[in-house]
């Protein structure tokens, strides 16, 4: 019996030691839980996701001193706004310090017709944590859902133990891996012209471009790298256009893409845009930082509207073409014309079509919109500049007495090519052509005229004008002039494309100030005929 009783009292000590082994061995000491407190820190991106859009999250809790203190959970938000894990964590003790980290990332997935999937998480293990893993970037990020998915959250290594908390909270201030590039575009004052009669944003197409698509992301210590070679373009999301107003007219475009951060050096970060028929490019010429969790602001001014394709910055050779020798007011010189019409990329194409005198095309053609035109006046008798005696007394350019009172200046060069369109845009020694000049053209001694079909299967008709052979060194040179039509009316609609070609020449008409004259073919012929001065017609510049 007692040494019965001896081995009960064993057995009760050797129990109360194995609870009391238990109980030191419960999280904190005293059973405590890791509750969370989460954030989404902005740090200036304006990105997408923020706390409130944030649905789950995977998190890694490291206890170095004791592996049964480690954790890898998916963390989610419950319909109340709390989060709870997958399983639950526990303080080891007040005084043993963990090292944490998470990550959260979007992906999107496309039924095969159907559109849009329900959108979930990326789903990250333990392993890809240590090890990370090459992830890809959304290429078009134009839609609000796109970009704000594209986003990559992380929490990089921090370590802190029981004691430092407030009531043993584990702090997750989720921070934006990638970077922010947030374009603003503003479209300089002489788009105003343009663009003042709808509040629509005229860029047809913005890219960030040849910029990294895939990155390396290492959760377990927060870096994310680029992948090389993966090089392609982006399409950011547009955030906002404010239109030009009468007072201020220069207009305002916002766009911001997620991009891989790093130091991209000069060249190396390109914007392409298309506004109209016009490209721009804009290139940086100085090292560009983008850090992680930041966003860049990147200004870019359109100051002029290319409704063109802009020859400034080509091979002069190649953007035109010498037509030979041509005598003109007796002076015997060589005329080299533009490969293109302005507003135009390739030969083929229309191009703008401008009012004679108008250094831009226009959204509508009539007297009221031509230039030089009095102000609040709709008819042709009000023109206040390149007038002649011509006899219509009715207008404003005779007084009350039939007194010529006019400027009697009849071509662009007279007042210096201020009112020329391929001086003021395309600059240097480009001018349109006089009609004196476009006759040399159609002389028939020196030129042929051969109306194209489907020019080069451009889908385009037009006239293509080559030099004779047996007339100088110049012989077999061509251009080919498209068959744009032109403005007439005041709903502006094209008239004639395709059938027609309607050129202007910089000469006003010899027999009235309300006309300019103007190159005209089609399949049956060429000619040249006074055009009204509101209407509009395509621009072949020349330069000597």
């Amino acid at each position: 019996m007692k040494k019965n009783m001896l081995k009960k009292k064993y057995l009760i000590l050797a129990t109360a030691l194995l609870s009391l082994a238990a109980c030191e061995k419960q999280p904190g000491g005293q059973g405590e839980p890791i509750p969370m407190a989460v954030e989404v820190a902005l740090d200036g991106t304006k990105a997408g996701v923020t706390v409130g859009d944030l649905a789950d999250f995977y998190l890694q809790v490291n206890c170095p001193s004791d592996a049964a203190y480690s954790y890898f959970v998916h963390v989610t938000k419950a319909t109340d706004g709390s989060w709870q894990t997958d399983k639950p964590m526990f303080w080891r003790d007040e005084t043993t310090p963990v090292t944490y980290c998470a990550a959260w990332s979007g992906l999107i997935t496309l039924a095969d017709l159907g559109g849009l999937q329900l959108p979930t998480s990326h789903i990250f293990t333990p392993a890809l944590f240590a090890d990370g893993e090459d992830m890809n970037l959304l290429k078009a990020q134009v839609h609000p859902l796109y970009f704000t998915l594209g986003d990559l959250l992380m929490l990089k290594p921090t370590t802190t133990k029981f004691s430092d908390t407030a009531d043993g909270k584990l702090t997750i201030e989720l921070t934006h891996a990638l970077s922010i590039l947030q374009i603003e575009l503003t479209l300089g004052e002489k788009f105003y012209m343009y663009t003042s009669s709808t509040t629509a944003n005229p860029v047809v197409e913005l890219k960030v471009n040849s910029m990294p698509l895939t990155y390396h992301f290492t959760p377990s210590t927060g870096t994310v790298t680029p992948v090389a070679g993966s090089e392609g373009d982006i399409m950011p999301y547009p955030v906002s256009y404010t239109p030009g107003t009468a007072t201020v007219k220069a207009a305002k475009a916002v766009y911001k893409a997620f991009v891989v951060p790093g130091t991209y050096a000069p060249g190396a970060l390109t914007l392409s845009l298309r506004i109209g028929n016009g490209n721009y490019t804009w290139t940086n010429n100085k090292p560009i930082v983008l850090a992680s969790g930041q966003s860049a602001t990147l200004p870019v001014s359109v100051a002029t509207p290319y409704f063109y394709y802009s020859l400034i910055n080509i091979d002069p050779d190649l953007a035109s073409v010498d037509m030979g020798e041509v005598t003109i007011g007796g002076v015997t010189k060589h005329l080299k014309w533009a490969t293109c019409n302005m507003g135009a990329e390739h030969p083929w194409d229309y191009g703008g079509y401008y009012a004679w005198g108008a250094i831009l095309p226009q959204t509508k053609y009539d007297f009221e919109d031509s230039p030089f035109m009095q102000t609040g006046k709709n008819s042709w008798e009000y023109y206040t500049k390149y007038t002649i005696a011509d006899g219509q007394t009715e207008a404003i350019w005779y007084d009350g007495y039939g007194q010529f009172i006019g400027d009697g200046k009849t071509s662009f060069a007279d007042y210096l090519y201020v009112d020329d369109a391929a001086r003021q845009i395309w600059g240097g020694s480009w001018r349109i052509p006089t009609d004196d000049e476009w006759s040399a053209l159609r002389d028939t001694e020196k030129y042929s005229w051969e109306w194209k079909t489907n020019y080069n299967g451009s889908g385009k008709n037009g006239m293509l004008v080559t030099r004779k052979e047996g007339t100088g060194p110049c012989a077999g040179n061509s251009i080919f002039l498209p068959a744009a039509g032109y403005h007439a009316l005041s709903a502006g609609s094209i008239d004639g494309e395709g059938t027609y070609g309607y050129y202007w020449s910089s000469s006003l008409a010899p027999s009235n100030s309300q006309g300019a004259m103007s190159t005209k073919f089609s399949s049956g012929g060429v000619g040249h005929t006074n055009s009204l001065r509101r209407t509009g017609c395509s621009i072949r510049p020349v330069t000597d």
